[in-house]
């Protein structure tokens, strides 16, 4: 990661301690390589979301080069993009333009542009079915990609991605509640 990229995080720091919730961008990049599970665990075993939120960000700090675009990646695909605007406006005008184009000018190739012509699906307990796909109930196969959990509505990208969330705290405290209001 350089510099500007380690800078524009730590002038971020309050804000990202403030607003983001680690566990939930946890399991993207978990599946991009950018946090280790050791490291994921010691961020679960932490108490304080705070603490949470500095121990990540150390993390991210740590990684190789694309830790910095991955983070961005993981807070806009976790509706946290007004913390993503927040890091990239540390950033010089050069930076923000080459990193993360805004979304109405997305290239035609993009992941954005993907995901418009192909909605994510919704999780379900067992697994993954597409959302109005009339395919019936969910296989057990590895089901199609982006999927939106139906509990936390947050998109996950892969199976791994998925299977993390599902362990994840705030994942099975509200499919708890969930299932208790049934």
């Amino acid at each position: 990661m350089d510099e500007e990229h380690r800078n524009a995080l730590e002038r971020s720091l309050n804000d990202i301690c403030q607003d983001l919730d680690a566990e939930d961008v946890l399991p993207y990049l978990r599946s991009k390589g950018i946090v280790k599970e050791g490291q994921a665990q010691e961020i679960i075993k932490t108490i304080r979301g705070k603490t949470q939120n500095m121990q990540l960000i150390d993390f991210i700090k740590k990684a190789g080069p694309s830790a910095f675009q991955e983070f961005i990646n993981a807070l806009k695909s976790c509706n946290q993009e007004h913390l993503a605007e927040k890091i990239m406006s540390h950033l010089s005008s050069s930076s923000q333009h080459l990193k993360v184009p805004p979304n109405n000018e997305q290239p035609k190739n993009s992941e954005a542009a993907k995901k418009q012509s192909n909605p994510p699906a919704t999780i379900s307990n067992v697994n993954s079915t597409p959302v109005g796909s009339n395919q019936g109930p969910p296989s057990k196969g590895p089901g199609p990609y982006p999927v939106l959990c139906q509990f936390c509505k947050v998109e996950l990208t892969s199976q791994a991605h998925e299977d993390e969330h599902k362990k994840g705290r705030k994942h099975l405290n509200k499919k708890a509640a969930a299932e208790a209001a049934k």
